[in-house]
């Protein structure tokens, strides 16, 4: 009976194993990860550096170059972009060398613990909560374009600015004007709805049929962060 319990774990750690290795090839191979299967790679690196040691590691300081990488993960929000721009041999890094060691870099402990500090700094310094940044993204991934357009089969007529509120407003992405000597056009355009929706999703957990927990919290807020400063113009922290 022991035997058989043994042979059966043997099994599942040499699946999970296998799994780690099937993760960490589409890494190399410069392909997409799920936002699920991201979780699953952060769950096989912390396994693999916790069965390393059982004593709590002592504060770490970032050498020079984790440091510079860190400063420039800030900055982009993007772990094989940070990684390019270090200085390399030949001054060349190839797309897929980054996509792998930078990931590798950013999962580091010191690394990502100094990262996390210094987003949660900016966010705090901006005001910028958990509740806030879902708000707006909320705001934006249900927007309706009815509110600001008003058209029929034969024109098109924009609402009044004056009457839109501060919320409303604040989903525009662009208006332009182009006058020809022919006819005047108007350029309207909100801010990318269904990018909105699928953080919404992302964060809820709604496509994989789970609620986040409050463990999820604080990585998904950095996620939220990024595609903010991307999306409605977040402004930089000071010296950025």
């Amino acid at each position: 009976m022991q035997n058989s319990q043994e042979n059966q774990q043997s099994i599942v750690d040499i699946a999970k194993k296998q799994r780690h290795l099937f993760l960490l090839q589409k890494v190399r191979q410069n392909k997409q990860l799920t936002a699920g299967e991201l979780d699953e790679l952060a769950r096989y690196e912390n396994k693999d550096r916790e069965s390393m040691s059982n004593e709590a590691e002592q504060p770490q300081a970032l050498n020079d170059k984790e440091l510079l990488f860190a400063k420039n993960y800030l900055v982009s929000l993007d772990a094989t972009d940070a990684y390019m721009k270090l200085p390399h041999k030949g001054n060349k890094c190839k797309k897929t060398t980054a996509n792998v060691n930078g990931y590798r870099m950013y999962m580091r402990p010191h690394v990502k613990a100094y990262i996390d500090n210094a987003l949660k700094k900016q966010a705090d310094k901006l005001e910028i909560k958990a509740s806030r940044v879902l708000e707006e993204i909320a705001r934006i991934a249900f927007s309706n374009i009815g509110d600001y357009l008003k058209f029929s089969g034969k024109s098109v007529e924009m609402v009044d600015s004056a009457k839109l509120t501060r919320e409303q407003l604040s989903c525009i992405s662009e208006v332009s004007e182009t006058k020809t000597s022919r006819s005047t056009s108007v350029k309207f355009k909100l801010y990318d709805k269904p990018g909105a929706l699928q953080l919404l999703g992302q964060y809820l957990r709604i496509f994989e049929g789970k609620q986040a927990t409050p463990e999820d919290s604080a990585r998904q807020i950095h996620q939220a962060l990024a595609a903010m400063n991307n999306t409605i113009g977040v402004p930089p922290a000071e010296g950025k």
